[in-house]
């Protein structure tokens, strides 16, 4: 994105400080024929009656029970004074609407409103469903009603019609900053609206901005409204090593001009976006809600404690890889399938915060290989997702749900993608072999090419992005090891099991506490609080990597295979355990035999008192089970 998009700067307009029923200027042509709030409710009435009538007289004629009107408590729980609120309401409001004619653009509005989803045959209450018929709101606490407060604007707090009625408010102020400044660049999202100019001089982008901000004070004086200049926010891109300090003087309603002064960065969507496009601004952000985030898993979750691995990965995987993967499609370079991971840049960063959180789900220690314990929690890398994230949405882009008209729905995607497929078709043959090559020898591609390429390798018309992640996840690994970048005891039997890198992979831990979860994976990538591992990672208090049997290091296999004076009597010599292929077939644990295997280790090598970090964990399982 920072390659391809030139100078130019943003600015995200103040949002207003009045609601939309407080359009009352003058001068509004469609003012003299707007209907007063009592003419529709009477128009309503009417027709509701006739409606009622309608039905009963059906209803009575087929020999049905007489038709009665449905209950509601929008009607029949007003108690008299709300009702005298309500009179009251509607008298004013006729007075406001033959007082000043410019509100019967709001006017028309709520009668189309009204028109579309007014009342039925069926039920004659679905308007008030929608729209309350009482003005005013009421706070219950505690059991105490407190006095009623008039409402004189707006809608009740999460009606559906809100979008509806914003969107239908503000679209003519769109439409006619497009008119007035058509290089001005436009996105609006809610009450969001940003204008965007290109230019490479920062000075002629001011100049736009103000004289867009000009028509957006004339569009909201129209209507009763004003903008808010302090709630702006300013921010020039370029890719120069000075970042532009030119400001805007906003027009105040209020009088005077209220200065704003470029920032360095600015968000936008939950995206951060910083003048130079390199997202640091949007890593920090990340970084800062991640820590929380992990802070709130590690009190959940630990080593010998916690919800078992499966509901740890799912709290992970819902919770804290979407906070990190949000906005993806916008920073991800992707990387090729089977290829390196990423080296530098904000995903790099993004990993370190995932290998962090899979350390505390796994209950593994710090020094354990993250390509193991990505294996074992069956989480594939950070990188590796993220473009399955990007090829999903490119999928997205590349086959709607919606077609171009010939089956199925239409809408503006469907559309938008159809011409500019079009386009590219018609350029394509029109461009042929015309002129000559502005260089000579051969040509290598550009950046935007090589991304644009990996893309379609990782799409190509394949829809299951899940199997793509899988295959590549496992190429990359197998390249590792294949390179010795990776060790660990079960490398030369589990490299080639067909479940590695697909979720049976979890089956293993199905009925396991989090302790014996987080024993099994130390025993498998054989980071695990023995002597070995602990004299490799220069523990003082431990002198020598030798069992205290003498005749070998202290490792997991050592002691339920190899050791000659074992802490406990050894229940599975004589069921299978006697090779080291067999240790570690049993710590595959898929099939029930070998699961079962598996649990009675986990509790030979806790009762044997060598792991005294799972001693309290045990013991409290024995309690439970007694």
């Amino acid at each position: 994105m920072a390659d391809n998009l030139p100078s130019g700067t943003e600015f995200r307009a103040g949002r207003s400080d009045s609601t939309a029923s407080a359009a009352s200027s003058t001068g509004s042509s469609s003012a003299a024929t707007a209907p007063s709030w009592a003419g529709v409710k009477q128009q309503a009435a009417t027709a509701a009656t006739t409606a009622t009538q309608a039905t009963r007289r059906a209803s009575q004629g087929a020999g049905s029970p007489t038709f009665r009107r449905p209950s509601h408590p929008l009607f029949e729980g007003l108690t008299a004074q709300k009702r005298k609120d309500d009179a009251e309401s509607v008298a004013r409001r006729q007075s406001m609407s033959e007082q000043r004619p410019a509100a019967g653009f709001i006017g028309q509005m709520w009668n189309k409103v009204f028109c579309l989803v007014g009342y039925t045959a069926r039920s004659n209450c679905a308007f008030g469903q929608i729209l309350p018929v009482s003005n005013s709101s009421y706070l219950l606490f505690d059991g105490k009603t407190a006095a009623p407060t008039a409402i004189r604007a707006g809608v009740p707090q999460g009606s559906p019609l809100s979008p509806v009625l914003f969107i239908l408010y503000i679209s003519s102020l769109y439409k006619q900053l497009k008119d007035e400044h058509p290089h001005l660049a436009i996105t609006g999202f809610a009450d969001d609206t940003n204008l965007l100019v290109f230019g490479r001089n920062p000075e002629a982008n001011v100049r736009q901005l103000e004289a867009a901000w000009e028509t957006c004070i004339r569009w909201a004086d129209s209507r009763g409204m004003k903008f808010a200049p302090e709630k702006s926010e300013l921010i020039h891109f370029n890719k120069g090593r000075r970042q532009w300090t030119e400001q805007v003087n906003l027009a105040n309603p209020r009088g005077g001009t209220s200065p704003v002064k470029p920032e360095g960065s600015a968000r936008f969507l939950g995206v951060w976006l910083d003048w130079k496009l390199n997202w640091k601004a949007h890593l920090v952000a990340v970084e800062k809600k991640l820590r929380t985030q992990s802070y709130a898993l590690s009190r959940i979750v630990a080593k010998t404690w916690g919800m078992g691995l499966a509901k740890a990965r799912e709290v992970y995987t819902k919770c804290i890889r979407s906070a990190l993967a949000y906005g993806a499609s916008s920073f991800h370079i992707p990387t090729d399938v089977g290829g390196e991971p990423a080296k530098k840049g904000i995903t790099k960063a993004l990993g370190k915060a995932q290998n962090k959180s899979l350390r505390i789900v796994a209950g593994a220690f710090k020094s354990t290989p993250i390509r193991n314990l990505e294996t074992e929690t069956w989480v594939p890398p950070l990188d590796l997702y993220l473009n399955k994230r990007l090829a999903d949405f490119e999928n997205r882009l590349q086959q709607p749900d919606l077609d171009d008209g010939r089956g199925g729905k239409k809408t503006a995607a469907s559309v938008v993608l159809t011409a500019c497929r079009k386009i590219q078709q018609r350029l394509s043959s029109r461009r042929g072999n015309r002129g000559r090559p502005r260089t000579l020898g051969p040509q290598g591609p550009t950046a935007v090419e090589r991304a644009a390429g990996t893309v379609m390798r990782w799409t190509g018309g394949i829809v299951d992005t899940n199997r793509v992640v899988e295959e590549a996840w496992k190429a990359r690994w197998l390249k590792e090891w294949d390179g010795r970048a990776i060790t660990r005891p079960a490398d030369d039997f589990d490299h080639q099991q067909e479940t590695l890198f697909r979720n049976e992979t979890l089956r293993r831990h199905d009925g396991l506490s989090k302790a014996k979860s987080s024993l099994l994976i130390q025993i498998r990538t054989g980071a695990i609080g023995l002597r070995d591992f602990l004299f490799t990672r220069e523990v003082p208090e431990v002198l020598t990597p030798a069992c205290e049997c003498g005749e070998g290091r202290e490792t997991a296999e050592h002691l339920v295979v190899w050791c000659l004076a074992p802490p406990l009597t050894r229940r599975w010599e004589r069921t299978g355990i006697r090779t080291r292929r067999d240790f570690y077939s049993v710590l595959h644990g898929i099939n029930p035999t070998t699961a079962r295997l598996a649990r009675r280790v986990l509790d030979w090598l806790m009762d044997s008192g060598k792991l005294p970090m799972y001693n309290l964990a045990r013991r409290l399982e024995l309690e439970a089970a007694a």
